[in-house]
């Protein structure tokens, strides 16, 4: 994952209570999730210098050796410098500051409390703010991600695709959407909200040739059917005089699951059903239960085979 999160200034104290030697602590779980991601700091990196001076003021150690390393580790490799570093703020009203002029508006704070995160929302509504708890189990409606991660659907919720997709898309540089009946109305739909904001990436389209699409045994006519097929192309014609890098290819495999796929370089994202899942208004399709056996949620995991793209 490559989002973009605040830490407080309390996290190096809290990594450091790792006492254990064979347990998957809390710590330990936390430094993982932090290198996955970026860090958000000031323009100066003065924040993330200050967990070095937190570091040198513990005893020596191996775990001490360690935090050290991973400092290290975030400044040259992790940060993400944003507004200038304000002298007349407190260290908390640096954090929300910084956190406000992040992308992802992630704030993490290991010594709050639910109170504390209900009280800083209702401060700051745009910031979503974790404690140690909701970091390392995040809900699905959460803009924090992990890999692997499941987003259950449910009838009558708002899902906005782009939203979910943003922290797996934003940093690839190769996209591969599969469904073999892309061009229907409503999976054309949310396939184009998906890639709007996508237009210097590479992206290939795979679904049906006209003649195979024109086949599906829906309700609608042959001629018809073509009709939104030939929109559909002319959609994507249209885009890549714009700029857009798109390729579709025609050459869709059959496969005996209903599952439909995007892929990038690094992750793998499984739709139940298709990309026609939800309609425009973005809640789950009406007649979704009684057309699809499986599980009614996104999963998205490491991408753990190769690719074509």
């Amino acid at each position: 994952m490559d989002q973009e999160i605040t830490y407080s200034s309390s996290l190096i104290k809290f990594l450091h209570l790792d006492n254990s030697i064979l347990e998957m602590s809390d710590q330990k779980k936390v430094w993982q999730l932090i290198e996955q991601n970026y860090v958000v700091s000031d323009a100066e990196l003065k924040i993330l210098k200050s967990y070095g001076e937190e570091v040198k003021k513990l005893q020596s150690s191996v775990i001490k050796q360690e935090l050290q390393n991973f400092v290290d580790g975030l400044i040259n490799n992790k940060a993400k410098k944003r507004r200038t570093y304000n002298v007349t703020q407190s260290y908390d009203d640096q954090e929300i500051n910084i956190t406000l002029s992040s992308n992802d508006k992630i704030y993490f704070n290991s010594l709050y409390s639910e109170k504390d995160i209900k009280s800083t929302v209702k401060k700051y509504p745009e910031i979503e703010t974790h404690n140690v708890s909701s970091f390392l189990s995040p809900m699905p409606i959460d803009k924090l991600k992990h890999i692997p991660s499941t987003i259950p659907l449910e009838k009558g919720i708002y899902y906005d695709l782009q939203t979910i997709l943003d922290p797996f898309l934003r940093n690839s540089k190769n996209i591969r959407i599969e469904d073999p009946y892309l061009p229907n109305n409503t999976a054309s739909y949310n396939v184009l909200k998906i890639i709007e904001n996508l237009r210097h990436k590479n992206i290939t389209l795979v679904f049906l040739t006209r003649s195979k699409y024109a086949e599906h045994p829906v309700n609608d006519k042959r001629n018809k059917k073509e009709s939104v097929y030939n929109k559909f192309i002319e959609k994507l014609k249209s885009l890549n005089s714009d700029g857009y890098r798109i390729k579709f290819d025609t050459h869709f495999k059959k496969k005996t699951h209903r599952e439909r796929y995007l892929f990038t370089e690094d992750f793998q994202i499984y739709f139940p059903g298709g990309f026609d899942l939800l309609e425009t208004d973005g809640r789950l399709r009406n007649d979704f239960n009684s057309e699809v056996d499986e599980r009614k949620e996104i999963r998205i995991e490491k991408r753990n085979f190769a690719i074509e793209f």
